[in-house]
């Protein structure tokens, strides 16, 4: 039967690498010897998926633009897309319903003026 460890082992390869004196003193302190190479190991890993993920989003800056995406502007858009995907709506037509809601929001409303029009003959009225 081979396990993993037999399968890590295998495939190890030594290095020499170059710590800050405070660095290697701290390892040293904490770290037991027989568990400095795993922990390491862990460390570099961390490190190395971080420095991935930072170069695919540095790699990925520009590719929604405002132009492309027009109504995905604020975290509330955002929002909305998001809550739309996870409950199987068009997120699309959800951003559209929003933003139709917030531009009526902000356009004088005909209906209120034409209710204060025939308040105002009735109290002209009287």
């Amino acid at each position: 039967m081979v396990t993993a460890r037999s399968n890590r082992r295998s495939a190890t390869r030594r290095v020499q690498v170059v710590l800050p004196a405070d660095v290697a003193a701290s390892l040293q302190e904490m770290v037991p010897v027989r568990q400095r190479s795993a922990f390491v190991t862990k460390a570099l890993e961390q490190s190395l998926m971080a420095a991935s993920r930072k170069r695919a989003i540095d790699a990925s800056f520009g590719a929604w633009t405002d132009r492309d995406y027009p109504l995905l502007n604020t975290p509330e858009d955002i929002e909305i897309w998001r809550e739309a995907i996870w409950a199987g709506e068009d997120p699309d037509e959800a951003l559209r319903k929003a933003y139709h809601s917030r531009t009526a929001a902000l356009r004088p409303n005909a209906g209120t003026s034409a209710r204060r029009q025939s308040a105002s003959k009735r109290s002209r009225r009287t």
